[in-house]
């Protein structure tokens, strides 16, 4: 996965997965894992959740084909 930064994430997720283009967040915050616990909530992390609000990934890989880079790239390209 490939990720990219975008305003209206939710949009472009829903207009990847009606084309069939798998989308989801990868990688999470470790200050929302249990073993932080007692370490969260004690200082907002206010450029962590932007960047987790705008976060969406993309799949990238060698098993894409050529076909699936181009539809891949045509649906984001069109956001």
């Amino acid at each position: 996965m490939f990720t990219i930064l975008l305003e209206k994430k939710d949009f472009l997720q829903k207009k990847l997965r009606e084309k069939g283009i798998e989308t989801n967040q990868v990688h999470f915050r470790n200050d929302k894992y249990s073993v932080y616990k007692e370490f969260a909530g004690k200082e907002h992390l206010k450029g962590c959740d932007e960047f987790c609000s705008k976060m969406t990934n993309i799949p990238v890989g060698w098993w894409l084909t050529e076909e699936d880079r181009v539809k891949i790239v045509n649906v984001v390209n069109a956001y």
